[in-house]
């Protein structure tokens, strides 16, 4: 599914993927639970030319929950270069904030049908293929936006924490908040 994400016709890991291994590696580090991944800084994006397996580590310090993720391209003079870091911390239930999604769509009155809404992405260079087309509807206001999301049946996320397809959906709404063209 990683072909379906590209920027300027260069197939790019997503950010979202970046979330994913740090959810799963807290789970395997600290055992099952329920994380949140926080100072999430993209260093370096990470593109991947066809034909080409870059080896891709993710390193945990695990008394501070950091995190960083590197990889290296085939070769025997490849060095290890960062993409990704943050934090991973135990979720708390109190420190989920409250959305009122009524009054949010009340002000997001610009209403953008998922076709038009990726024909848009693709004219500033982002180019979603099928499996990262997940944006169902989009309603637009004054710098927010509010998204339906097809998460799909559950039979192609299992195994994740967050599948980066979902996820990259909602950063794909993010986006949306800044104008087209």
């Amino acid at each position: 599914y990683i072909a379906d994400h590209a920027v300027q016709g260069a197939v790019l890991y997503p950010g979202a993927g970046y979330v994913e291994m740090a959810l799963a590696g807290a789970e395997q580090l600290y055992g099952h639970g329920d994380y949140s991944v926080e100072k999430l800084v993209f260093h370096k994006a990470l593109f991947l030319a066809e034909g080409t397996s870059p080896k891709v580590h993710v390193v945990f310090d695990s008394a501070k929950g950091s995190f960083g993720v590197y990889s290296a391209s085939e070769g025997p003079q490849s060095s290890w270069m960062l993409h990704a870091s943050g934090v991973v911390n135990e979720r708390q239930e109190n420190r989920r904030p409250q959305v009122d999604l009524d009054a949010l769509r009340h002000r997001c009155q610009e209403k953008i049908a998922k076709p038009d809404c990726y024909a848009l992405f693709a004219e500033q260079g982002f180019q979603y293929g099928p499996e990262f087309q997940r944006i169902a509807s989009l309603r637009r206001g004054c710098a927010e936006a509010v998204a339906e999301i097809d998460a799909g049946d559950g039979s192609q996320t299992e195994g994740y924490k967050v599948h980066p397809t979902v996820l990259d959906a909602c950063f794909q709404a993010i986006i949306a908040t800044n104008p087209f063209g």
